[in-house]
């Protein structure tokens, strides 16, 4: 059973499952810690933060992408 819920949190109960070799959940699980965060609070906010960059509209002008270093 999860953990008890908080007052006023949403509930979230759509998991997203994820499989990992081990070598690949302990970089997940060290990078939680070093942040002090439970390794899936901790992944929920790095795949938002990586959702939010992704539907961002493209940079227009000079920072559109990779230039061939011409001019």
């Amino acid at each position: 059973m999860g953990r008890k819920a908080i007052s006023g949190e949403r509930k979230s109960d759509r998991p997203l499952r994820i499989r990992l070799t081990d070598e690949e959940r302990a970089k997940l699980d060290a990078a939680a810690e070093a942040v002090g965060s439970p390794t899936s609070t901790w992944a929920r906010d790095v795949l938002f933060d990586a959702a939010d960059k992704a539907l961002q509209p493209p940079l227009s002008g000079h920072d559109a992408g990779p230039t061939d270093g011409g001019g």
